[in-house]
């Protein structure tokens, strides 16, 4: 997946500006805290750490909740999720581990992504939160591997 991988961004409280072209098939990696708070926000996606410790994935463009994790985690420890889209297929991976599926037409949403200051929050985190986006869709083995790399 190394190789696939097209644009890393960290925070907190960086200035980034930047537009990135999501394919029809992308993996979005983010790490950070599992603190209640936004992950990704602004692009074509967005994570959201819940206050009940749930994690919702949000396909931003049609302003509809995709899926939302069956577990919670514990906000004192870090979080590793992964948006693999692929299809009309978005998985959402936690940890390591699939957490749920959604299957649409259209849920997809393929074009530009956002990065701004705003767009990756890392305010829940003292060591913020790291963001990566693949140009392909990572399989089980890939995201258990990003997970093991950290």
């Amino acid at each position: 997946m190394e190789a696939a991988k097209f644009y890393t961004g960290s925070v907190p409280k960086t200035n980034v500006t930047d537009t990135i072209m999501l394919p029809g098939n992308f993996t979005i990696e983010a790490k950070g805290s599992a603190a209640p708070g936004y992950l990704i926000w602004g692009g074509s996606y967005q994570i959201q750490i819940n206050a009940d410790g749930s994690v919702t994935a949000w396909e931003f463009y049609h302003s509809s909740i995709a899926m939302k994790s069956p577990k919670t985690y514990n906000a004192n420890n870090d979080i590793h999720v992964v948006l693999v889209g692929e299809g009309n297929t978005l998985s959402m991976y936690i940890n390591g581990e699939l957490s749920n599926t959604s299957e649409a037409d259209g849920l997809i949403a393929m074009g530009n992504f956002n990065i701004t200051n705003k767009a990756i929050f890392g305010d829940q985190s003292p060591n913020g939160v790291e963001v990566n986006f693949y140009n392909q869709a990572a399989t089980a083995d890939d995201v258990t591997a990003m997970y093991l790399a950290d």
